[in-house]
């Protein structure tokens, strides 16, 4: 009982003292709206990069030069011609933890500036829907509030908002007076829908980038306020192809010259072995791997609590979704394959390698010749059973217990600044770059600051109340205080001894 109380008076200072500073956040906010329109609508000026180099690296020089007006020491690290890798620094003292916060800045659309729907998306604000009636407005005059129901549209608004929403917060938290009790590198690739190949080079050649005390990733989207999804682990993930081929005398997939299943009926055969009906992933040789350290989902709010996937995805359990089946392709040599995209999620612990080695082996159980290449002609007379086995994409996981000091210490702080937490173990959502989980050292969490915008033939939109909120979400992650991690980590302690 003692110690339940302590923590609540510990607990009860620090909500009130975050609430000062989120008190000063809004009040800085307020009075200077029009400024952040101006720096979110000079960032959805610039077009998205695609797959030109020179737009990616303008796209690269914009997001570097707004964390350098709001005070950071930034630097555009490049190995070849890929996207530059942005890192926003602030080196508060010695012995203080390092913090990473990451994002990136390509969007995954690629619009043509001649298209159709440019008009649609360039930046404007709109005084509401345009479906009820919604028109495009002047930005508000400085000092002039604005109504929190109008709505910003532009290109990769979802990618650009977090960058804008975390400088915009540090700058007002910094005026304010506050001081951070953290080392601050912000982390921002050009690759995070394609890869991260470039990140991974660049955390392998200069490993002090990845050896921190901690990560947050903001990639992803959030709900609606009030509830926010903080999650501790990324999970381990294979992408795989299965195609099926039948017998090369077969016509069709409907109309077979013989009594043996087709390819299509030993494609649906094989699915149902390796899943049950709630989507759990059954393949023997699973249970001889390690498991990773426990977290429970949990929810601040109770009207939130309800279960909203299978509890097996919620924890530690190996999960296997299925993508897409193609039981006929259009040419005539097709006609005797079907085809499945799978996707496997497993506990953070397990190695991809071995989930791939033993996916491998309970196929070839199931009585199938397997290969990772497109079958001969000459395979298939051979073989009536083939399977080809593609890996399309892979990533180790990594996870961090919800009950350390950086877990528990991290909910308390985004509690005591009025937000509503749904805690996972992992984060379920499509993460762009977390190829490269698997080379940091630390915690890790993942909190999404930008929220899922409405699209509608090509624009996206999101309301300034939305885009308010991020700011304070921004800056409760800003202003967070992790002294335990100092105790905790061996690479805090040596940067002690050694005055760095």
């Amino acid at each position: 009982m003692r110690r339940l109380l302590v923590c609540g008076v510990i607990c009860a200072g620090a909500a009130l003292a975050q609430s000062a500073g989120q008190l000063a956040l809004r009040e800085w906010r307020e009075r200077h709206e029009r400024y952040v329109l101006d720096q979110l609508f000079e960032l959805l000026r610039l077009p998205p990069g695609g797959s030109d180099a020179s737009e990616l690296r303008r796209n690269a020089e914009a997001v570097a030069d707004l964390f350098k007006r709001a005070g950071f020491k930034t630097t555009l690290w490049s190995l070849s011609d890929a996207p530059p890798v942005v890192i926003a620094e602030h080196f508060e003292r010695p012995g203080l933890p390092w913090v990473v916060l990451y994002n990136c800045y390509d969007p995954p659309v690629e619009g043509r500036r001649d298209s159709p729907l440019a008009e649609f998306t360039r930046p404007v604000l709109l005084s509401g829907p345009r479906e009820l009636g919604g028109r495009p407005i002047p930005l508000p005059s400085p000092g002039w509030p604005s109504d929190p129901e109008w709505l910003v549209q532009g290109r990769a608004l979802q990618q650009r908002l977090p960058f804008v929403a975390l400088s915009v917060a540090w700058e007002a938290l910094r005026t304010s007076g506050w001081r951070p009790r953290y080392n601050l590198r912000i982390l921002v690739e050009g690759e995070g829908y394609r890869g991260s190949n470039q990140l991974q080079r660049v955390l392998r050649q200069n490993p002090a980038l990845a050896n921190v005390d901690a990560w947050i990733l903001l990639v992803g989207s959030q709900p609606r306020p009030p509830l926010w999804s903080v999650c501790f682990g990324v999970p381990t993930y294979l992408s795989v192809e299965l195609a099926i081929y039948g017998d090369v005398e077969r016509s069709d997939l409907g109309q077979t010259k013989s009594s043996a299943p087709g390819p299509a009926t030993l494609l649906v055969h094989l699915l149902a072995t390796l899943r049950d009906e709630s989507g759990q992933l059954r393949i023997r040789g699973l249970e001889d791997l390690p498991a990773a350290p426990g977290t429970t989902r949990r929810s601040t709010a109770s009207r939130f609590s309800a279960q909203r996937e299978p509890a097996g995805r919620l924890n530690d359990l190996p999960w296997l979704e299925i993508v897409r089946l193609d039981y006929a392709g259009t040419e005539a040599s097709d006609r005797s394959r079907a085809v499945a995209w799978l996707v496997l999620e497993m506990p953070a612990g397990w190695s991809w390698h071995a989930v791939a080695d033993r996916l491998m082996q309970h196929i070839r159980n199931q009585g199938f010749y397997v290969t990772a290449s497109e079958p001969s002609w000459e395979l298939r007379r051979a073989r009536r059973r083939v399977c080809r086995l593609t890996i399309r994409e892979a990533r180790n996981g990594k996870r961090t217990s919800s009950e350390t000091p950086f877990a528990t210490g991290l909910c308390s702080h985004l509690e005591g600044w009025g937000k509503a937490l749904e805690v996972n173990p992992y984060c379920h959502q499509p993460l762009p770059g977390t190829a490269w989980i698997e080379q940091v050292r630390g915690s890790l969490a993942v909190v999404p600051l930008a929220f899922a915008t409405a699209a509608a033939s090509g624009e996206e939109l999101v309301r300034l109340a939305d885009l308010w909120e991020e700011i304070d979400t921004a800056g409760a992650l800003l202003s967070w205080e992790p002294p335990a991690l100092a105790a905790e980590t061996p690479r805090t302690r040596q940067m002690v001894r050694s005055g760095r």
